[in-house]
């Protein structure tokens, strides 16, 4: 699997190298439907600061996004302070009588303030790293081609939910990776597959592998040892309410097996990086087949991924 991405979030950019066009109006879309918590809805933070620019200035997803800054800190602080309350109560409790329920409550208590504690750290003071970075549920500005042969810049998000469930998937089941060797097996995928295509470009990603010194599980970032960019294959589906009132654009990338470095780390899977002479080539289903697909899969950018811990802090 891929646990997380660092991806390319800045549009102008995007636009310019891939001579393609951002779709606002759906960006403004999901703004506005995460300003009204509707469930599973994450963005990066990065994405915010193109809608600052001249080329994208946009009053309505600024507007959307500082209430959603605003309420969720709230809730955070809130959550704090509930937190901390149960903590000297149980405090003075066991002054005045030592119970192994209260104790162990104590100690999930103190947890959970801490984490939530960093949770308001990370909320006001974002690392660059953590703006940029995409997780189960959170959405990234990938490419596509319209009906025009055009490429579209569109926010999906990643956890597929197919277009034919009625509820959501469950978060447990993995929808956000999709294992080439499982493309015409799995029903999900198959559908997808060679006809609703898309690309992620991504700077690096994230996996849980076991750290050799402590014999634990720990995060580690792999991205390309030159620190170019790098573009993944991706299968999308887009799912509606019955009453259509919302939509839902969802991606799983494409995995297969490590390179030797990847894998020495102690992982078994890597995102796809094809040869960037494919782009189109994938985006441009009407002139695809089965075999050329896999030979873009097989047909990979000479790249050697450096590593690195991942810290608690910056989980």
């Amino acid at each position: 699997m891929c646990y997380s991405v660092m991806v390319e979030t800045d549009l102008k950019k995007l636009e310019k190298q891939f001579s393609a066009k951002a779709d606002i109006k759906s960006f403004e879309r999901i703004y506005k439907e995460r300003s009204e918590n509707i469930p599973n809805i994450q963005i990066p933070v990065a994405l915010d600061h193109n809608f600052n620019r001249d080329e994208f200035k946009n009053e309505s997803i600024l507007q959307h996004s500082k209430s959603y800054y605003e309420n969720r800190l709230m809730e955070l602080e809130r959550k704090l302070f509930s937190k901390k309350k149960e903590i000297h109560d149980l405090e003075q409790k066991l002054k005045t009588k030592e119970t192994k329920t209260n104790r162990k409550k104590l100690e999930t208590a103190n947890r959970v303030a801490k984490k939530v504690q960093q949770q308001i750290e990370r909320f006001q003071k974002p690392s660059q790293e953590s703006t940029q970075r995409i997780f189960q549920y959170t959405y990234a500005p990938l490419l596509t081609i319209n009906a025009k042969s055009e490429r579209i810049i569109h926010p999906f998000r990643y956890q597929l939910r197919p277009s034919f469930k009625e509820e959501e998937v469950p978060s447990k089941i993995n929808m956000f990776n999709a294992r080439t060797d499982s493309l015409e097996d799995r029903p999900s995928w198959r559908r997808l597959f060679l006809h609703r295509h898309a690309a992620l470009i991504m700077k690096g990603f994230y996996e849980w592998v076991e750290d050799p010194e402590t014999g634990k599980s720990r995060q580690i970032r792999f991205q390309p040892g030159n620190d170019q960019l790098m573009w993944t294959p991706c299968i999308y589906d887009r799912w509606e309410s019955k009453d259509k009132t919302q939509t839902i654009d969802s991606f799983a990338l494409l995995t297969r097996d490590p390179p030797p470095e990847v894998e020495e780390m102690g992982h078994d899977r890597c995102p796809v990086f094809p040869k960037w002479s494919h782009l189109d080539d994938w985006l441009n289903i009407k002139t695809l087949d089965q075999k050329k697909a896999f030979q873009i899969f097989n047909d990979l950018e000479d790249v050697t991924y450096n590593h690195q811990w991942v810290s608690a802090a910056s989980s």
